[in-house]
């Protein structure tokens, strides 16, 4: 399968003044209480931190948080539990944030008895947790949009997972509403702003398909893509790669009126700075590329120049950043400062490109693992 950001989709939202008092300032922590629910929306983001220590002899110790962070570098405890504990916030991974803001989804760890360990919802402003009861072979995906009413679900042909199965919408119960697809699970699918059409990758392209079941047509027929959201309206972004074409991986615009692709980025080098392209944003300092690095197979963040040449981004502390959200102006990042392909320490940043500086949002002390896993406010479609 190609590599995809799913739940690391980069949104643009407008960046928030110092005006807005309700909200928790840079570095502050602050109880579900003090949300102010009616300010969430673009540049917010959910985060599972895992508190807890690095050697797995004491990685019971500890705890692990559900934190929601604002664009100014504040952040909520939503959840928490202790590192011991059986329940989904431990035991689980946050993978999907409803549009309406209230809810959210983990996966279990699976077991060896099953391909798929369950699926659980939380309510974010009660920290209780609902088991969404789905059969043993599917595999549930996230919200449907805007507000996240049903599910996107998918059924594996067979006993195990493999390439091909069935998509389908499933209500919060874990009910099947309908069917939309069978074929082959390319990557995660994405859905429209409005949640009438969802895109679909497979072997052969791009799938449109409407949220009744219908097929629209199919995008980029001859590349392997992985869509990450709607850039606008009209058009999608997508990482892809040709058939034909090198092994990088680069982003382009696929228009969902089945016009020829257009590459963001070119072909990259297997030598260089930027060897693949896996998200790309547009800031008022420029347009920023989360890319595969020169050094062992961690990332990078660059900003492109002209003439497909890029410049490295120089993030303190970071060896493996990976691009959350974005503001107007700032990058939010998942950043892991422990070399070459060591997933922890991670921590949770604001890094403005245009003045180099760094907002700390979730902080990660010396032999701590940190943040797991991020997903941002759901955006309706902004570049």
């Amino acid at each position: 399968m190609i590599a995809a950001l799913t739940g690391c989709a980069a949104s643009a939202a407008t960046d928030v003044s110092a005006a807005a008092p309700l909200m928790a300032g840079p570095g502050q922590d602050e109880p579900r209480s003090a949300v102010p629910w009616g300010q969430v929306g673009h540049g917010w983001a959910l985060a599972q931190d895992q508190a807890t220590s690095t050697n797995p002899a004491k990685s019971s110790a500890g705890k692990v948080i559900l934190y929601l962070v604002d664009p100014l570098g504040g952040r909520y405890t939503l959840s928490s539990s202790a590192a011991n504990a059986k329940n989904p916030l431990v035991d689980g991974e946050l993978m999907d944030w409803s549009g309406d803001g209230r809810r959210a989804l983990f996966l279990e760890i699976s077991n060896s008895s099953t391909p798929f360990g369950p699926t659980y919802q939380l309510d974010l402003r009660t920290g209780k947790f609902s088991k969404v009861l789905v059969a043993k072979k599917v595999e549930v995906l996230g919200y449907t949009r805007p507000r996240g009413s049903q599910l996107l679900a998918w059924t594996w042909d067979g006993a195990l997972p493999s390439g091909n199965g069935t998509l389908e919408l499933v209500n919060l119960n874990g009910a099947v509403v309908r069917r939309l697809w069978h074929g082959w699970f390319q990557a995660h699918p994405i859905s429209s702003p409005d949640g009438k059409i969802i895109a679909m990758p497979s072997g052969d392209g791009v799938h449109l398909l409407s949220s009744t079941g219908a097929k629209v047509r199919l995008l980029a027929p001859h590349f392997l893509c992985a869509p990450l959201r709607w850039w606008n309206k009209t058009t999608i972004l997508a990482t892809c790669a040709t058939y034909g074409g090198s092994d990088s991986q680069n982003t382009w615009l696929l228009p969902v009126s089945g016009a020829k692709p257009v590459a963001l980025t070119p072909e990259r080098p297997s030598t260089g700075p930027d060897q693949s392209d896996y998200n790309l944003v547009k800031l008022t300092s420029g347009s920023y590329a989360e890319a595969l690095g020169a050094s062992c197979g961690n990332h990078v963040v660059v900003r492109l120049e002209p003439g497909g040449k890029v410049k490295v981004l120089k993030i303190p502390g970071a060896s493996d950043p990976y691009i959350v959200a974005a503001t107007a102006s700032k990058l939010l990042l998942q950043v892991s400062s422990g070399g070459c392909l060591s997933p922890f320490p991670s921590t949770l940043a604001w890094f403005n490109p245009g003045t180099g500086k760094e907002t700390i949002a979730i902080p990660v002390p010396k032999g701590q693992s940190g943040v797991m896993s991020v997903v941002p406010y759901f955006d309706e479609g902004q570049q």
